[in-house]
């Protein structure tokens, strides 16, 4: 599975990846998730750092590694 167009991500507070291409970030890669306005806000993407993102695209995070690698 690569990278998808945002409009499919989960909004279900899923931590994924998020792409965003932006001149002063040169194409930002990066955890994030979307936040619905549960808490008075609007809903919006945000870096898990908190931040909020204007990703294009989205991928899952990667499996963690095993033992074996």
């Amino acid at each position: 599975m690569g990278w998808q167009p945002i409009e499919t991500a989960p909004k279900d507070w899923s931590a994924i990846l998020l792409y965003e291409e932006d001149a002063n970030r040169n194409n930002e890669v990066g955890e994030g998730y979307f936040a619905p306005s549960t808490y008075g806000g609007d809903d919006c993407w945000r870096w898990t750092c908190t931040e909020r993102a204007n990703p294009s695209h989205w991928m899952p995070l990667p499996k963690p590694p095993t033992e074996d690698e």
